[in-house]
């Protein structure tokens, strides 16, 4: 493939499911937002301190101009999302 055909986003979620996160485009700017879902764990109940956030969350990136959002494609592995959006021919 051609280096340098797309902007890629990486996202540490570690937890995040990818039915739970939703990704849109609008403006030039690309929103990533989900819900982090706790689940039970007795050890965690012992716990002192936990450095793991839980609940709703919601980051905007600005993307320069020309891609193509219909082409937007994610996927996640090992708790990283991945966005890969295409750039689009400057007109």
């Amino acid at each position: 493939s051609q280096r340098g055909y797309a902007y890629v986003v990486a996202v540490e979620l570690p937890g995040v499911d990818i039915g739970d996160i939703e990704i849109t485009f609008e403006d030039g700017s690309l929103t990533i937002q989900g819900q982090r879902r706790v689940a039970f764990d007795p050890f965690e109940e012992r716990m002192h301190r936990a450095e793991r956030r839980y609940g709703a969350f919601r980051r905007s990136i600005t993307l320069p101009s020309y891609v193509k959002p219909d082409a937007i494609e994610a996927s996640t592995q090992d708790g990283v999302l991945q966005i890969v959006v295409p750039k689009a021919e400057e007109v």
